[in-house]
């Protein structure tokens, strides 16, 4: 396991439990992996700027998101993305986003028709956002 990975699932580990309990995050979490992750990008120049710009651009639409709708998605998924992408780059992100989001839609079907939730039902998105790395990096990385 490279340091990328190591770095992206310490994150999401940390942040999966505060989700879990809290059902937010503290942004300080992201902050530092993101801080770290240019600092990891500028010592060991793991990729090129344009894919960490990208990786980094997939999580900054979600923040977009965010402040566009109120906070009906959390603005610390988004941060979480955008340090995930220092990491992973821009494809590797998109493909984490895009897990996460048909993930997140098949357990709101579920939890909407068999279990019975209303719609305003707010669901944790960082545990299906670690979820989502732990399969991608078996499929890329194992």
């Amino acid at each position: 396991m490279n340091v990328q990975w190591i770095m992206v699932m310490i994150l999401l580990g940390i942040c999966t439990i505060e989700d879990l309990i809290t059902k937010k995050i503290h942004l300080i979490w992201p902050v530092i992996c993101f801080i770290g992750g240019i600092i990891f990008q500028i010592t060991y120049i793991k990729m090129n700027i344009v894919d960490v710009l990208g990786g980094i651009f997939v999580g900054l639409v979600l923040v977009i998101i965010s402040i566009l709708s109120h906070q009906n998605i959390g603005l610390g998924d988004g941060l979480l993305l955008m340090a995930c992408g220092i990491y992973l780059g821009f494809e590797k992100n998109l493909i984490l986003f895009w897990m996460a989001t048909m993930m997140a839609g098949l357990l709101g079907i579920v939890l909407r028709f068999i279990f019975k939730k209303g719609k305003k039902y707010k669901m944790a998105f960082v545990p299906i956002l670690s979820a989502a790395s732990l399969i991608l990096f078996m499929l890329t990385e194992v």
